[in-house]
Parts: structure tokens; C-alpha cells; sequence
């Protein structure tokens, strides 16, 4: 996949998103957090038909994040949680960011359904696949000896993306090597439609997804689960995903609707989105830090 291509996707997300109808209704989130804004905003439309258009798009986390401490955009579905820096850039523009954890996520592991050798990989196997160390695989044999030889062809997020950092961060956890980046020859892309296509279209191809992202594509890409050791669990590539507000963004009474209808039926929206929900009191907490919002 050439990165023209990629870039020339992306520049027609942006450009075919709906219009904006005021700042503060604008909401951006990456993989799974924005499918539950996106399912959120149609339960509450169903149940206030005289609501204002209310917009969420897909976006990279640093993108949307960077949006959110510009004063761009009032709210974020996040797939990381937000880092000092760009706590630093949001107190520089007098933005107070409201942090509230949204749900469970997990990178799911996909690859072509015409694949029949990965019947599983360990995370040893998706450290040489993944990280730029010297020992990476260019082949699915150099994983495992006893699969073909043929180029292993990596497709997954971009570095902007919250959920490149999540399998970053899983990968090295209790690993004694030096730390690695993601290897340099990944096809790379913001949006992750993307690798679905390149996933679904070609037999020699790895790809990460976000969870509900593979479960709408369940039908043209084959999840390839991770094996568990002693030393790190199935669940290693879990993660949480999170909501940030502007303080600003709260004083809209549509936006802070929306909010209140969010967490008041968060556990059957989450389960909706294909994620997994927190605690009933998790979302009361959140629920009532919003109300107290004047």
C-alpha cells in the first residue's frame, strides 16, 4: 500500500465529515470511543427528536486531543489516556479538561481469512512482528518455522493513534530488552477502514484493529488470538478508553444533555458499541461530575 493512498483516504474522511453546526457540538474520538459517541448521539436523538445536529467524526487521539486543548472541539473519545504534554498545551490555552473513563477496549489481532497457518501468536511472535528490533520478522516463516514463506505485511495505525501506543506499551510490558518503537515499514494509516480493505484483500497481511472495529468486519478478516504465558496475560492488550470535556463545552445545555444521556444509559450503550462497560458506580460518578458542571 503506497502512503499516497493512505493520505488520499484520509483526506477524504475530513472532507466528506458532516458540517458543524457550533464548536461545542463537535465531538471527535478514535476506533472505539468514537463508535460509542456515534452510538450515544443516535440513542439521544431517538429520545429528544428536537435536538440540534450534534457531529462526531474519527480522528486520531493526538489530533483530537490537540483539537480539544486548541478549543476547537469541546469533547474527545480518547484511546490513551492524555499526556503531559498536551496536559501542558491545555493549561497554556486555559482549557480545564474534564477526564472521565468511558469503557474497555482491546486491539484484536487480524489477519486475511485465507491465512490457515496463524492459528494463534504468542507475544513473543507479535514482538518480532511488530518492534523495530533486530530480530523482527520479515517472513511468516522467520515467526514460526513451520508457516510459508511469504513477506509478512504489516498493517496498523498511525503513530498519532492512541491504539498504536496501547500495543506499544503491552508489548514492552515486562520485557527486559531496551525499549522499541513500532517498526518503521508498517503501512500505516489514521484511519482504520484502511487496513480492513488492505487486511481483507491480501493473504500474506497482519493488521491491528480496535475491538468493535473488528467485530463490524468479523466477515472479511479473521481475528488471530494471542496466546497467554506465565508472564503476561490474554488480557494484556486491553485497554481503557476515556472522555474529555472542556469545562467550556459543558456550559452548552445540548452538549451537556448528551453527556447525561450517555452515562445515564452507559452500560447499555458500551455493550451496543461492542465494548466493555465499567461499574454501574463508575458511571454514576461520571454521571454526576458532569451534572455538577453549571
Amino acid at each position: 500500500m503506497k502512503t499516497r493512498q493512505i493520505l488520499v483516504c484520509a483526506v477524504l474522511l475530513v472532507l466528506t465529515s458532516p458540517p458543524v453546526l457550533g464548536q461545542s457540538l463537535r465531538f471527535e474520538g478514535e476506533g472505539g470511543a468514537a463508535t460509542l459517541l456515534s452510538v450515544a448521539k443516535q440513542d439521544y436523538e431517538r429520545a429528544k427528536p428536537s435536538t440540534k445536529r450534534l457531529s462526531v467524526a474519527a480522528s486520531s487521539t493526538a489530533s483530537a486531543i490537540g483539537k480539544l486543548c486548541r478549543g476547537e472541539i469541546g469533547i474527545v473519545g480518547a484511546a490513551r489516556a492524555i499526556a503531559k504534554t498536551e496536559r501542558d498545551a491545555c493549561a497554556q490555552n486555559r482549557v480545564e479538561a474534564l477526564e472521565i473513563p468511558l469503557a474497555n477496549d482491546a486491539v484484536a489481532v487480524v489477519a486475511n481469512p485465507a491465512n490457515t497457518w496463524a492459528k494463534e501468536l504468542s507475544v513473543e511472535e507479535l514482538r518480532r512482528a511488530w518492534l523495530e528490533t533486530p530480530a523482527k520478522a520479515a517472513s511468516w516463516k522467520q515467526l514460526d518455522s513451520s508457516w510459508p514463506d511469504i513477506p509478512l505485511k504489516l498493517y496498523g495505525p498511525g503513530p498519532k493513534m492512541g491504539l498504536g501506543a496501547t500495543l506499544r506499551a503491552a508489548l514492552l510490558s515486562g520485557n527486559t530488552a531496551p525499549a522499541r518503537e513500532l517498526r518503521r515499514d508498517i503501512s500505516a494509516t489514521d484511519v482504520l477502514p484502511v487496513v480492513i480493505e488492505a487486511v481483507a484483500r491480501d493473504r500474506a497481511a497482519l493488521g491491528l484493529l480496535d475491538w468493535p472495529s473488528y467485530v463490524a468486519s468479523a466477515k472479511r478478516v479473521r481475528l488471530v488470538p494471542v496466546a497467554a504465558n506465565a508472564k503476561q496475560s490474554s488480557g494484556a492488550l486491553a485497554f481503557s478508553i476515556y472522555l474529555y470535556a472542556s469545562a467550556k463545552a459543558l456550559e452548552d445545555a445540548e452538549t451537556k444533555g448528551y453527556l447525561e444521556h450517555l452515562f445515564a444509559n452507559a452500560h447499555r450503550l458500551v455493550t451496543q458499541a461492542g465494548l466493555a462497560p465499567l461499574s454501574a458506580s463508575d458511571y454514576q460518578e461520571a454521571l454526576t461530575r458532569i451534572s455538577r458542571k453549571r
